[in-house]
């Protein structure tokens, strides 16, 4: 008879964990699309053309710092030495990080021998939220926004 409950307490306890794990992944399924709309209602115009709205949240992003010009004699065809480090040009197309957590990445073809220097920086919460796109939308007035192109749009 003990067998029998405690076998009882176990299926109760699996099937439990499963309901419970299909309703938080549903849950899940139905906040995060509501929260990138409802973040995405405060962003201006052109920051919800150019970026997710998951980028308000904090991030690590490389930042463009300062650019080296690779001489006219070296050998591109070749491994070649820059910033301490031996490299080529195939791997500078991808990018090399330094030991310093800088990463240098080709610019354009061999002909620009130009490499950007890029760092590492924290990107916190964005700040530039507004209203404008609820006072546009409730207004019914003509509204004017700037797309991910920097194009001027009239509606």
């Amino acid at each position: 008879m003990k067998t029998k409950v405690k076998s009882q307490k176990q299926r109760k306890l699996v099937s439990s964990l499963i309901v419970n794990g299909v309703l938080i992944f549903v849950c899940l399924l139905w906040v995060i699309p509501t929260l990138g709309v409802f973040i995405t209602s405060f962003r201006n115009s052109q920051d919800i053309f150019n970026s997710g709205w998951w980028s308000v949240f904090p991030r690590r992003v490389l930042v463009e710092s300062g650019e080296i010009l690779v001489d006219a004699d070296v050998d591109l065809e070749k491994p070649f030495m820059i910033e301490g480090i031996t490299t080529t040009f195939e791997e500078l197309r991808q990018g090399v990080k330094l030991a310093d957590g800088r990463t240098l990445t080709w610019f354009g073809n061999r002909r620009t021998r130009r490499i950007i220097v890029s760092e590492p920086e924290w990107r916190w919460f964005d700040t530039r939220v507004t209203l404008d796109n609820y006072r546009n939308v409730l207004t019914g007035k003509r509204i004017t926004f700037i797309d991910g192109s920097g194009n001027e749009i009239v509606r």
